[in-house]
């Protein structure tokens, strides 16, 4: 799983409440202090979702990967977080979720769920279940996904297709 530095999501009011520059903002400034960038893999719970291909998948050119999570190993990282995010509006947080799990509602097709870490790694071995091409998905990028995972036992591979086709 590859984790994202907050200041690089595609919301800019991403995290506001910890990196927003305020006098009371104690979480971020302890961040700061101890030289961390919070990272984010945001997953959906909807792997066909035309929507999630257009925005994540470049027009259907890319894929949707299906991992196998063992939230036991998850739970041993302490500098980990992880919840299904919550959509409403940014103007207050009810609970240290909300620091990287609230969205603002406008997102909420996305069925987001995250994971969150705290230790300036971006990436967390994880088991890849299958691939999912998208519809516009070129013939040499399937090739070269599937010479990468050529030795990974027990993937599946699917392609999103047009109704009828």
């Amino acid at each position: 799983l590859y984790f994202t530095a907050y200041h690089e999501l595609n919301d800019p009011l991403e995290c506001f409440f910890i990196h927003h520059e305020h006098e009371n903002n104690f979480f971020g400034a302890s961040l700061k202090q101890q030289n961390i960038i919070a990272r984010v893999c945001a997953l959906t719970y909807q792997p066909e979702s035309k929507l999630m291909y257009s925005h994540y998948a470049d027009s259907h050119r890319g894929l949707c990967v299906e991992y196998g999570l063992n939230f036991e190993d998850l739970s041993d990282e302490n500098r980990m977080s992880y919840g299904n995010v919550s959509y409403r509006e940014k103007d207050q947080i009810d609970n240290l979720n909300d620091l990287y799990l609230l969205k603002n509602s406008d997102w909420r097709y996305e069925e987001e769920y995250r994971l969150v870490r705290f230790d300036n790694k971006a990436f967390f071995p994880c088991e890849i279940k299958s691939i999912t091409f998208g519809y516009r998905c070129c013939k040499e990028h399937r090739q070269i996904v599937y010479a990468l995972s050529k030795n990974i036992d027990g993937i599946s591979y699917w392609e999103m297709h047009r109704k009828g086709q």
